[in-house]
Order: C-alpha cells, then sequence, then structure tokens
C-alpha cells in the first residue's frame, strides 16, 4: 500500500490509514533522471480527499481517469525499452534477436500471442488472461516498431475514434 511524505504535517503517513481509501501498489516506476516516481495504485475508495478519483482534476487539470497518465507511462516506457534494444542497447536481449530476425518471425509473434489470448479467454482463467493480453501488447509493440510506428500515434488514433459514430449508429458515451 501507498505511504507518502507529507511536507504539512512533516511525517509519513499511510494513505488510507484515517479514511480506510487505500491505495494498492501494483506498480512503480522511475523518471529518467531518478527523482520521481510514478505508482500505478488499484485505489479503495476516493484517492483524493476531496472524494473524488483523482487529485489532478481542478481547474489546472483536465478531468482524466487516473489509470491513464500510469498506462501511458508504461506504454511509453516499454517502446522506449524496444527502441533502445533494437539500437543494440542488449544484443543478447529477446526483444534485439526478434527485431532482428525479420518482419515476418515479429509478426508471427503477434499471431501466436493473439491467439493464445483467445485460448486464456475462452477457459475463463483471468490470471492466464492478464498474461497473454501483456504479452500480446508487448509483441503488438514490438511490431509497431518494425513497422516505424509509434505509441503515440497508434494512441492517438485511438483518440480520434472516440465518439465517432460506430458501425451500428451508436455512439459512445
Amino acid at each position: 500500500e501507498a505511504v507518502f511524505y507529507s511536507r504539512s504535517r512533516q511525517e509519513l503517513w499511510h494513505k488510507g490509514a484515517t479514511s480506510g481509501h487505500h491505495l494498492r501498489v501494483e506498480g512503480v516506476a522511475l523518471d529518467c533522471d531518478g527523482d520521481t516516481f510514478l505508482l500505478l495504485c488499484r485505489a479503495q475508495g476516493p484517492a483524493c480527499h476531496r472524494g473524488t478519483t483523482t487529485c489532478f482534476d481542478g481547474p489546472t487539470q483536465p478531468p482524466s481517469d487516473t489509470a491513464t497518465p500510469a498506462l501511458f507511462a508504461v506504454l511509453h516506457d516499454v517502446a522506449s525499452r524496444i527502441d533502445a534494444r533494437a539500437q543494440g542497447s542488449d544484443p543478447n536481449s529477446y526483444s534485439y534477436k526478434l527485431l532482428h530476425s525479420g518482419r515476418e518471425r515479429v509478426l508471427r509473434k503477434v499471431g501466436e500471442e493473439a491467439t493464445e489470448l483467445v485460448i486464456a479467454g475462452m477457459s475463463g482463467d483471468a490470471k492466464a488472461f492478464t498474461a497473454e493480453a501483456a504479452d500480446l501488447v508487448f509483441h503488438l509493440l514490438l511490431a509497431a516498431h518494425d513497422a516505424g510506428v509509434t505509441t503515440e500515434a497508434i494512441l492517438s488514433e485511438l483518440a480520434v475514434r472516440q465518439g465517432q459514430t460506430r458501425r451500428d449508429g451508436t455512439k459512445p458515451l
């Protein structure tokens, strides 16, 4: 669970100790110069003392889902590591070897991972589905790198599609 340092109280505080609204830490990332942590958390109740799901929704911030910045940071970090591996930062890495085995092999792995995801989904095993979904996203990012497509381009395309009328004539909420 998340523990923070309160500058106003000059002490450590365990998020949710009094409110019961804990933050279960599911991942931690460090920024490029090592002076900031990004916590990926699952909130048990409101994250902000105002009763909102995020503290980043005030007048200077656009409303957002609390997972969005963390999700983008994780995708960006994975894509950056793939870029570094492709450039030879670790010639023994799986990413380097797969990317240098040719586009057909990279795309075949995407197909394999998609099939494994379908099998896990059909079995109803949520843990296996989660693992296969992560494998598929990773291999999709490898294929995107190979095709010269950035994560930003993919996310921008998804954003453009938000709010568009669906094939069945309805619009998303």
